[in-house]
């Protein structure tokens, strides 16, 4: 009976050996492959990166003198970088306090619903939705819009609403605007 355990042992041992090689190590295998898989698409990735950074310096280097400072605040205005709502409401102000007006009922928000900052993705850009009335004649409405357009922060007038009053000559006008920044 020695003999037929010892032909056994030999035996077992293999089919053991053969089965955890099949439990444990080919899954780990397969996890390596892939794991292997995934590293070089990071490191291409990692490499394109690269590429476009030395791209981006390139650039940079060749074009840093075409646009003066002047013309950098002129683009930072036009579109800036971060939403900065106290920024936006001291330039509306001073927007309105060159035709006498004075600013009211201000709400940052998604088309007077909703209060507090809400932004939209849109992109390579955000932009926030911002409510303001005032009270004036109808001339300098139409000054202040002018103004508007020209200043230079990118200012898309949505909604205007306007509501009359005892006196013909004055009126209350409500706007909605959008505004933009870049995101970073």
């Amino acid at each position: 009976m020695k003999k037929n355990n010892m032909k056994l042992t030999p035996t077992i041992f293999l089919i053991l050996s053969l089965g955890l090689f099949f439990v444990l190590i080919t899954p780990l295998k397969n996890d390596i492959k892939i794991q292997e898989v995934e590293i070089q698409a990071l490191q291409k990735d990692n490499d394109t990166a690269l590429e476009y950074q030395v791209k981006k310096k390139e650039l940079r280097e060749k074009y840093k003198d075409s646009v003066s400072p002047e013309q950098e605040e002129r683009l930072r205005l036009f579109l800036p970088d971060s939403v900065d709502n106290i920024r936006l409401l001291i330039d509306l102000e001073a927007l309105a306090a060159r035709k006498n007006l004075e600013i009211s009922n201000i709400a940052f928000n998604s088309g007077g619903e909703a209060t507090g900052a809400e932004t939209q993705d849109e992109g390579l850009y955000e932009k926030i939705v911002l409510s303001f009335s005032f009270v004036s004649t109808y001339e300098d409405f139409k000054d202040f819009l002018i103004t508007l357009e020209q200043s230079l922060r990118l200012i898309d007038v949505t909604d205007i609403k306007i509501q009359t009053s005892a006196d013909p000559e004055i009126s209350t006008y409500q706007f909605i605007i959008n505004t933009y920044w870049l995101k970073r």
